[in-house]
C-alpha cells in the first residue's frame, strides 16, 4: 500500500494515523468538501467502507468536473486505519496533491478528486446534529417535490423528466438541501421524507434561491 501521508514540522517523524474510535465513543470519520460545487457539505463514514463518485449508486454522492461515476472508496481495516483507494477514475484521486492508487488518510488530510473537488478528512462527533428521525426539515415547493420523488426512487434523469426541468436542475436543488440541511445521502432525505420529516417552507429556504 502506498503511503504518502504528510510529515510534522520535525521532517524525520511521521504524523501517526488516528485509529478508528473504540465503540461508545462519538467520533466517526468524516469527509467535507472544501472546495467543489457545494462547499460544507459533510460525508459520515458509518460503516466499513464508502464508495465516492458521481452515480446515484455511490454511497457518497459528489458532482464535479472530472468526477467518475465510481471514483474512489474509503474503507477502515481491521486495525482500524483509514484507506483512501482509486477505483481507476480518469482524472485520479489525490491526497495532499500527491497522486495515489492507494494510501492511509490522517486526519486534516486533503483528498481531491479530479481537477476541481476537494475534501478534507477529519474525526468528528455529531452528538451536536439532530438526528434525522428526530427533526423537521423545511423545502421550497420543488425542492419537496424533488425530495419525495427521490424518496420513491426515481434517478435524478427520471426527476427531471416527470417535472419538466433538466438533470441539472435537479441535482443543483438537491445539493443545495444536502448543504443546508447537513445531509450525507439520499438515503438520509428519503428517510426524512418517509417519516413526515419534510414540509414546505412558508418561504423558500435562503440557499435555494
Amino acid at each position: 500500500m502506498i503511503d504518502r501521508g504528510p510529515v510534522s514540522d520535525d521532517s524525520t517523524e511521521l504524523r501517526p494515523p488516528r485509529p478508528r474510535r473504540t465503540r461508545g465513543r462519538d467520533e466517526l470519520p468524516c469527509l467535507e468538501i472544501v472546495e467543489g460545487a457545494t462547499p460544507g457539505t459533510r460525508f459520515w463514514l458509518t460503516g466499513a467502507r464508502a464508495v465516492l463518485g458521481r452515480s446515484e449508486r455511490a454511497d457518497f454522492t459528489i458532482e464535479g468536473e472530472g468526477i467518475s461515476r465510481e471514483h474512489a472508496k474509503l474503507a477502515i481495516d481491521a486495525e482500524g486505519l483509514v484507506n483512501l483507494v482509486d477505483l481507476g477514475s480518469k482524472n485520479g484521486t489525490f491526497l495532499n496533491d500527491a497522486p495515489i492508487d492507494a494510501a492511509i488518510v490522517r486526519a486534516g488530510d486533503r483528498i481531491r478528486l479530479g481537477p476541481a473537488v476537494t475534501l478534507r478528512f477529519a474525526w468528528l462527533s455529531r452528538t451536536a446534529e439532530a438526528p434525522a428521525a428526530a427533526r423537521t426539515v423545511e423545502l421550497s415547493p420543488r425542492e419537496l417535490e424533488i425530495a419525495k420523488l427521490v424518496a420513491d426512487g426515481r434517478t435524478n434523469a427520471e426527476i427531471a423528466e416527470l417535472l419538466e426541468i433538466s438533470p441539472h436542475t435537479v441535482t443543483t436543488h438537491l445539493s443545495n438541501v444536502f448543504q443546508r440541511e447537513g445531509l450525507a445521502s439520499r438515503a438520509e432525505l428519503a428517510s426524512l421524507v418517509a417519516g413526515g420529516r419534510v414540509r414546505a417552507a412558508s418561504r423558500n429556504p435562503r440557499s435555494s434561491r
